[in-house]
């Protein structure tokens, strides 16, 4: 597969140059314009304005910007080629990462003779990769870490950590070119639009184990499709730390833990928060020290692929067995939660698919009530310590939260984390179907 994508790779590269090639031969670029005046406003009349009359300026949009510079002839003839140049000359607003001669001439030159081929589908998905669309992103905006959604599909990921800004593996050189429909950021190399995860993760190396496992556990063409995922991908080493590597759905179950449905990026991540991976079972990310999924620490962030995004972590990280009902009694200071919950035929609904967040009062909470009401009160009171979704420490906002007994909880993040009048004394407890936080007090729905 990595060599097959090579080929693509090279053959989008010959094809692209041979375009550039044929378009200063027949004049494309002055198309780009429209009407031969050399002002790129289709009147004649040299001004700038589209009246004919010489007696305003109008600012140039992206394409014009670019011809104007004298330094993306080639990036101008490829976007003519692609017919590209028109939506480029559109509403917009546009964030072109424009590769400049310079980028196009050393690309060929590190890829010689193999420039011949490229299909116009293929050199349309190399320059859309180079666009964001909806906004004029200047640099002021970017921040390390950040990934940012392309024409093409895939995601660009910035780095900021450098003397120089990253896109990808390319230098920002000159930035914020303002342009009537966007702004315009010069880098010094053409970005390729990378592989699906699976092709990425074989083609670093580092990850045999796991491109093995999923093999294995008929995961492959899981995520060589459309996605978008985010995996979090236990290197080779991580793999050798492990005791035993788990077979059958132990496998599918561990592999499908390590990937969250959608692209969530360093800076999605929330100290505290918690995150519903495929295989159903909640994820805790802790970055009060470097960032860590779990217990294993996220190594490298932010390698891109056509279908996702790959972070790369140094063990393993097993799903929790046990469901909320389960962990509680394994715990062995939630006798009375659980005696009450079956009780109310609710250890059922407990053990369910969910994912659900228990605000869970331990004995002692119990044992300060005066009284523990009974029948529809008491489950009343228990559903209100229940609300859908697997909701971290991190993730609670402050305002009213509903339970699934249909009342509102409030939360107050002012001084630690209170429910109502409740103090959480313990966060963020995982298991199968979602998340424990233990409470000091029981919760009281209000009467009506």
């Amino acid at each position: 597969m990595k060599t097959i994508r090579f080929l693509l790779f090279v053959m989008a590269a010959a094809s692209l140059t041979l375009a550039l090639g044929c378009a200063d031969d027949d004049g494309m670029t002055t198309n780009l314009g429209g009407d031969g005046d050399g002002d790129g406003d289709g009147d004649g009349d040299g001004d700038g304005d589209g009246d004919g009359d010489g007696d305003g300026e109008m600012a140039m949009d992206i394409v014009e910007t670019a011809i104007a510079a004298g330094d993306f002839t080639s990036l101008a003839d490829a976007l003519t080629t692609a017919d590209l140049a028109e939506a480029l000359s559109g509403e917009g607003p546009f964030t072109v990462f424009a590769p400049s001669d310079e980028a196009f001439e050393a690309f060929e030159e590190e890829n010689p003779g193999v420039l011949e081929g490229l299909s116009v589908e293929d050199l349309t998905s190399i320059l859309t990769y180079h666009v964001i669309e909806g906004a004029a992103v200047k640099s002021s905006d970017l921040e390390d870490g950040q990934l940012a959604a392309t024409l093409a599909g895939p995601v660009l990921a910035v780095d900021l950590s450098g003397d120089e800004p990253k896109i990808n593996e390319a230098a920002v050189v000159t930035a914020d070119i303002e342009a009537s429909n966007g702004v315009i950021h010069v880098i010094d190399s053409i970005i390729v639009p990378p592989g699906d995860i699976i092709d990425v993760a074989t083609a670093a190396g580092d990850f045999e184990t796991l491109a093995g496992a999923l093999a294995d556990a008929d995961l492959v063409e899981t995520l060589q499709g459309e996605g978008p995922f985010t995996v979090f991908a236990p290197t080779d080493a991580a793999f050798e730390a492990l005791d035993s590597v788990p077979s059958g759905d132990a496998l599918a179950a561990v592999l499908t833990y390590h990937v969250l449905p959608g692209i969530a990026g360093p800076l999605d991540l929330k100290d505290g928060g918690v995150a519903t991976t495929v295989n159903g079972a909640p994820v805790l990310f802790d970055l009060s020290d470097g960032a860590k999924i779990n217990d294993a620490t996220i190594t490298v962030t932010n390698v891109v692929a056509s279908n996702g995004v790959i972070h790369v972590i140094d063990a393993v990280i097993v799903p929790p067995q046990d469901d909320i009902v389960a962990t509680a009694v394994a715990a062995g200071d939630f006798g009375t939660l659980a005696g009450a919950l079956t009780d109310q035929d609710l250890v059922e609904t407990l053990q369910g698919e969910g994912p659900f967040t228990v605000f869970a009062p331990t004995d002692d909470a119990f044992d300060m009530l005066d009284t523990l009401p009974e029948g529809d009160d008491l489950t009343d009171v228990l559903l209100y310590h229940v609300v859908d979704g697997a909701i971290g420490s991190g993730d609670l906002m402050e305002g009213e939260v509903e339970a699934l007994n249909g009342g509102l909880l409030t939360v107050d993040l002012s001084d630690g984390v209170m429910i109502n009048d409740s103090s959480v004394a313990t966060a963020n407890i995982l298991t199968s179907n979602g998340v424990i936080h233990v409470v000091d007090a029981v919760l009281v729905p209000p009467s009506e």
